[in-house]
Order: C-alpha cells, then sequence, then structure tokens
C-alpha cells in the first residue's frame, strides 16, 4: 500500500516542492520530469565526492518548523498547525513564522517519516540535521487541545524525539529511486571510457 506521499495525486506536487525549497537539494535543481531520479544520482555523486576528499556531508532537512511551502501546498495543508492559513505579507517573512506541522496529528509524522526515507539514504553520514527550530505556531491552531492538555513544551520534546527516534532506527532503508541511482552510478564508473586515438 503506497504511504501518505503517493496518495491523493499529491507526490508530483511535493516532488515540486522539494525540487524547489529542500536544503538536501541545494542546486540540484534539476528540468522537469527529472526528479528524484536525477537529484539522487546528484546527492549520491557529491556525497562520494566529498568521501573521496574526507569531508563528511551532513544533510539538513526541515521537519518541524520551516515548512512553509509544503504546508501551503493543497495536499499538504491539512498537516498544517494553522488551518487553511493564508500569507498576508512578503513570502521570505511568511516562511519564517507560519510554517509549523501539526504534531497533534500522527498523519503528520508519517509524512515526515516518508521525507526522511527518500532523504537519508542518500548521504553516508551517521549525522542528520533535523531542523526543529522556528515552531512558532505550534499548539495555536490544530494543536490547541493537546499543548492546553500537555503543553506546548512537552508538545514539542515529543515531537522532536519521535523524528530524532525514527532517524536512529535500523528501519530506514533506500528507496527504489535510491537503488536505482546507485546502480546507474555504479554502472557509469565501470563503464568503458572512450576509445584512444
Amino acid at each position: 500500500e503506497p504511504g501518505l506521499l503517493f496518495q491523493e495525486g499529491a507526490v508530483e506536487e511535493l516532488l515540486e516542492i522539494m525540487r524547489q525549497n529542500q536544503p538536501c537539494c541545494i542546486s540540484l535543481r534539476p528540468k522537469q520530469g527529472a526528479y528524484p531520479m536525477k537529484a539522487a544520482e546528484e546527492i549520491l555523486e557529491i556525497d562520494q565526492y566529498c568521501r573521496e576528499r574526507f569531508i563528511e556531508l551532513v544533510p539538513s532537512f526541515a521537519t518541524f518548523g520551516h515548512l512553509y511551502n509544503l504546508l501551503q501546498s493543497k495536499s499538504y495543508n491539512k498537516y498544517s498547525e494553522l488551518a487553511n492559513y493564508q500569507p498576508k505579507v512578503h513570502k521570505w517573512q511568511e516562511s519564517r513564522e507560519h510554517h509549523t506541522i501539526d504534531s497533534s496529528n500522527p498523519e503528520s509524522f508519517e509524512v515526515i517519516k516518508e521525507m526522511l526515507q527518500q532523504v537519508i539514504p542518500l548521504f553516508s553520514s551517521n549525522k542528520f540535521n533535523i531542523c526543529c527550530d522556528e515552531t512558532v505556531d505550534m499548539g495555536k491552531g490544530r494543536g490547541k487541545a493537546l499543548a492546553d492538555k500537555i503543553g506546548e513544551g512537552q508538545m514539542y520534546v515529543n515531537f522532536l524525539n519521535s523524528v530524532e527516534k525514527y532517524c536512529e532506527m535500523d528501519v530506514i532503508r533506500p528507496t527504489q529511486v535510491v537503488r536505482q541511482a546507485k546502480v546507474k552510478m555504479a554502472a557509469s564508473k565501470t563503464a568503458p571510457g572512450p576509445a584512444n586515438s
């Protein structure tokens, strides 16, 4: 059964959001239709390039706050702390203020898990920045009942611990895209070069 990311026709929207906005794809803005395979190949190549030069490439991926573009999308707005939030000022300012995932909704964590499932296997580092900062809306919308019951601080710690534990688990396996990208990369390394004249 497909996960949340592949239901309701939302995958294309998510890929477009990731293509344009996720830190793991810095300057990896492939042509239309090339993502996620092309981006996965490029990330693997950059990671290998770093390893060969004794540099550890540590991924950084928003998992709690800084999810403005994801949560403003039609398919994923239902996971936003603020229901049907409409931007009022310049996007740059809004993207830093109203972008917290609804940590009281168990499906929100499933979305984050599926995103991590696609990103973590691309990096050889055993470190991962989960970027759980600037959760200014937490407990002020859909999660208000939980915040009133256990407090915003405990809500934050609970979600942070869930993300951290998931990243530490040995259940994160390469997705089909990652496996295909690794096979393609390996094949390109063993392919014979041009013949000498």
